[in-house]
């Protein structure tokens, strides 16, 4: 059986050290773990303030991530009206053998 709690620690560190290579100051400290009934997956959310990082934070993600499972990102540009605007970098990681 699968350490949920394990890999989600794995995947919080990996995410930040990421982060911390490209010189970011945000850190993410919560992931969500989504069970169904064939597959186990963990979701987590980036923000990105530097459009120039968002390339090599999202392909060290990819690289570093897939050794879990299958790795699905996705980004969007947000601009809210009150703050930076930023770039929201999300992933999926849908883990290999779970059952």
């Amino acid at each position: 059986m699968i350490d949920k709690e394990k890999i989600k620690s794995e995947v919080i560190e990996i995410t930040n050290n990421i982060l911390k290579e490209n010189n970011q100051d945000y850190r993410i400290n919560q992931l969500s773990i989504i069970n169904k009934k064939e597959e186990l997956s963990i979701i987590g959310s980036l923000k990105i303030y530097d459009e120039k990082a968002i390339r090599s934070i999202s392909d060290d993600l990819k690289r570093e991530l897939k050794k879990f499972g299958k790795v699905v990102l996705n980004s969007r540009h947000i601009a809210p009206c009150c703050e930076l605007s930023y770039d929201l970098i999300m992933f999926d990681i849908i883990l290999d053998n779970y059952s």
